[in-house]
């Protein structure tokens, strides 16, 4: 037997006793076990292990990936839609940067953030917002992504180490030759 399966399973059991619990509310653990069945289908759609007490609303998966229901219904739109389209009513996985290259250190390395993004809009995001450095996903195609989210940002957070030298080299580079100038 599945979660999901159990989860419906214990829900019948409160639904046949629900006079019993109705004015015990210190009990009353109906609504976390529907949402505990959201979360288990929006896990299976999605094939991406969720936490088992989030929100079926709104599902962290980290500090950059989410899952959540976009549309103007749910006050959830898309800033800055490349192409002006906007979901309604979908249920996307998100891979939001807000700050840009920042995410690889204070040095801002933009060469190596916008590689490592272009990357990540390879796996064909349905939705994306290159202004705030946001890609959505539909649920066909979310879990590759997230499948090699990790390893995609391991590969270009260690070429950030090049790419910061070269920044130094050319800023004293700059440096010496205004030296020399003077």
């Amino acid at each position: 037997m599945n979660n999901k399966d159990a989860y419906k399973e214990i829900l019948d059991v409160l639904d046949r006793h629900k006079e019993l619990l109705r004015d015990d509310y210190s009990i009353d653990i109906y609504s976390r076990i529907e949402a505990r069945i959201k979360l288990e289908e929006i896990s299976q759609d999605f094939s991406i292990e969720l936490k088992r007490d989030g929100n079926p609303n709104w599902c962290e998966l980290s500090e950059y990936e989410t899952i959540g229901i976009y549309g103007e219904e749910h006050n959830r739109l898309i800033s800055w839609s490349d192409d002006g389209s906007q979901p309604e009513n979908e249920r996307l996985y998100q891979i939001s940067f807000p700050t840009g290259a920042y995410i690889f250190g204070g040095a801002y390395p933009q060469n190596t953030f916008q590689a490592f993004f272009e990357e990540l809009k390879s796996h064909k995001p349905k939705y994306i917002d290159s202004a705030n450095h946001s890609l959505y996903f539909t649920s066909g195609n979310a879990m590759r992504v997230h499948g090699k989210f990790k390893e995609i940002f391991e590969k270009y957070r260690l070429d950030v180490a090049q790419e910061v030298k070269d920044q130094k080299v050319k800023a004293l580079e700059h440096e010496l030759a205004s030296l020399k100038d003077t």
